[in-house]
């Protein structure tokens, strides 16, 4: 667990590279740290990458989830073959962050438990991609 580490650019990036070749951890917390939009991308195109993580908790900024932070985590998911759990606190997302997500979402067959923060900007385009993914 690195939650609450105050971690910064240079930790999350080293981070986000280790997490494309690690293959051994199971757990990757990043919780109460600094994460920023850019950093959700590389962690997510490392996950794309990774065979090992099964548990992952991604902050969200404090501005919210991109859109192209959704983009990046749905095709990390239509990759990734080994994450169980995926939680994204924090993450306010938009229909179309919702949209994308449910993209990933409908190809990743291992992924069990999905946590989003309060989205309180999300409508019924996003709600339908949702119920269209299920």
């Amino acid at each position: 667990y690195l939650s609450r580490l105050g971690l910064g650019e240079d930790h999350l990036t080293v981070i986000s590279q280790g997490l494309a070749v690690n293959e051994t951890l199971r757990v990757l917390d990043l919780f109460g740290n600094n994460i920023e939009n850019h950093h959700v991308i590389a962690m997510a195109n490392a996950l794309a990458l990774n065979n090992s993580v099964e548990i992952l908790v991604l902050p969200c900024p404090a501005d919210d989830l991109s859109v192209a932070s959704c983009a990046a985590i749905s095709e990390a998911l239509k990759k990734n073959q080994k994450l169980t759990t995926l939680n994204l606190p924090r993450s306010n997302l938009t229909d179309e962050g919702i949209s994308h997500l449910a993209q990933g979402l409908t190809v990743n067959k291992t992924l069990k438990k999905v946590e989003v923060g309060v989205s309180k900007t999300v409508g019924d385009t996003g709600i339908h991609a949702l119920m269209d993914m299920l």
